[in-house]
């Protein structure tokens, strides 16, 4: 039901929006898995048009186009409760509003307004007209090939796909009308803005170089424990007293050889679940959130030595350390075209947000003041 809205109203044009930065992930790689599915519930439901690029230049910015809003106000001859704004006559309609938020999954309504949603789709409207203006047409054939592919690459067919909308309450026309209007903007963006961003080389060496920790691996060894503790130890249920641990842990460690550190670490570890991990941590780094008295005393160890008992807050540890990786730098040419992903999407972001803002001054948009539940 459209919501009660405001008539207490004045008009503002040419308004600059806000620009948010969004974070970047500098090791970004699209992967094309199931969670396209899910992706394409809460592309629908929410931001209209923040996850509509599925591309592979234009994908990346889905966390953006979220961060681009205006604050307007309405013209006075529109106030009405069916309308929820008007983009350059093109009206949207609380009936359309209500629908995309009522299919927000509820895990995410409560960071997501109804206002936050109509900015986001006052957005998609001007870059939709945008779009038609330069003529840019989308086939029906189009958008089912695109489908398709989709559903391929997510390992289900079509009649699966269409099962998973409907249980999330969606329709396959839901999905066509995504698509269409993804197809349709990616191809805006690509023609009219993104056509000629590149990197040089200089470019891409020099974010290497400046960014060289982000391409470093830490020393790690492969460690495992065996955990005696006591009375007095964090995390422990133990009747035995601290000197009754030490002594304890001792005498296991004299029982210790190079085959039954594991068996033994299975039968006596206080650890929970060592009868199944045999005490194995896995790969740990000097970064890790560990005690840091357990890391020094396992980074001073050798591969295959053991440890004797080492105390700590959470009781008496023997040590043993069966791998070691020393740090490592990923070499440049392993990581340049990931560095240049990123490049692109930060130059992508930023002229994107010049230009949705030259399109948003150059428009007349009138947002009605929502009424939130």
């Amino acid at each position: 039901m459209a919501k009660k809205q405001s008539s207490n109203i004045k008009k503002k044009k040419n308004e600059e929006p806000e620009k948010e930065t969004s974070a970047i992930s500098v090791l970004l790689k699209r992967k094309v898995t199931t969670i396209v599915l899910v992706i394409l519930f809460v592309a629908i439901a929410t931001f209209g048009f923040m996850f509509l690029f599925s591309n592979t230049t234009t994908d990346k910015l889905s966390g953006f186009f979220g961060g681009l809003t205006n604050t307007l106000d309405v013209r006075p001859e529109k106030t009405t409760q069916e309308l929820a704004a008007v983009v350059n006559d093109i009206e949207i309609t609380m009936e359309e509003l209500d629908k995309r938020y009522e299919q927000i999954p509820p895990s995410y309504k409560p960071f997501i307004t109804k206002e936050s949603l109509l900015n986001q789709v006052v957005d998609e409207k001007i870059l939709l007209s945008e779009a038609d203006k330069e003529n840019i047409q989308v086939s029906d054939e189009t958008v089912q090939s695109h489908m398709e592919n989709l559903s391929i690459e997510a390992g289900v067919s079509m009649e699966e796909f269409e099962q998973i909308l409907l249980q999330n309450g969606l329709s396959i026309d839901d999905a066509k009308e995504f698509y269409y209007t993804s197809i349709k903007l990616n191809s805006l963006l690509e023609q009219e803005v993104f056509e000629n961003i590149a990197s040089s080389e200089d470019e891409l060496s020099s974010y290497y170089q400046d960014n060289i920790e982000l391409f470093t691996s830490p020393e790690a060894i492969n460690v495992s424990h065996l955990l005696i503790c006591h009375n007095e130890s964090v995390r422990c249920v133990s009747n035995l007293t601290k000197e009754k641990a030490q002594s304890t842990s001792e005498l296991i460690k004299s029982k210790i050889d190079d085959t039954n550190f594991g068996q033994l670490t299975a039968e006596f570890s206080n650890e929970p679940g060592a009868d199944t991990t045999k005490g194995n941590l896995g790969w740990v780094s000097k970064n890790d959130p560990f005690d840091q008295t357990f890391l020094d005393s396992a980074f001073a160890l050798d591969v295959g030595e053991v440890s004797e008992p080492i105390e700590t807050v959470f009781g008496f540890h023997i040590i043993k350390v069966s791998g070691k990786n020393p740090d490592a730098t990923i070499e440049y040419d392993l990581v340049k075209d990931q560095i240049n992903q990123t490049l692109l999407l930060e130059k992508q972001t930023s002229v994107y947000q010049i230009y949705v803002s030259e399109l948003r001054n150059e428009s007349e948009i009138y947002l009605f003041e929502i009424l939130e539940e």
